[in-house]
């Protein structure tokens, strides 16, 4: 399963907001001691920024309590892709419950995609992912 990203531009502009990718995250962070340190910028995909291309993409787990319950929809994931293409923090946006939320974190703190690109260097960008979980994609994974 490859995820489905929404592009944030669109969907700021939609809201008459201005793009996202006009507001870049802080660069720096106060770490604990009162000390500063220096942190990529994170970007945000359109407006010359790409979008990162999914090279590995294991699915999450259903546990059984899920399975039983039949459980099963729609889990919107806030996360951010560093510029080696490592998924860095991962925040649920759309919960499902049973369990699954925690299982489909830990699957995509696992995926690898080819990083975002800004003028042809990798960079760090934010987006949401869409993992669609169900019961009869769960079930053709359990054949022998």
């Amino acid at each position: 399963m490859l995820p489905s990203v929404a592009n944030q531009d669109n969907v700021a502009a939609a809201a008459g907001d201005p793009p996202a990718s006009a507001n870049l995250k802080s660069d720096v962070s106060v770490q604990p001691d009162g000390t500063t340190e220096k942190q990529p910028k994170i970007y945000h995909v359109g407006s010359g920024v790409t979008a990162p291309q999914a090279q590995r993409t294991p699915e999450p787990e259903f546990n059984d309590e899920a399975r039983d319950a039949r459980i099963e929809g729609l889990l919107v994931l806030n996360v951010v892709i560093d510029e080696h293409g490592n998924v860095g923090r991962v925040k649920i946006l759309t919960p499902i419950g049973m369990g699954l939320d925690d299982n489909a974190v830990t699957a995509v703190k696992a995926w690898r995609f080819k990083p975002a690109l800004r003028n042809g260097e990798p960079v760090a960008v934010e987006m949401q992912i869409e993992l669609g979980l169900s019961l009869h994609l769960d079930e053709r994974q359990q054949e022998p």
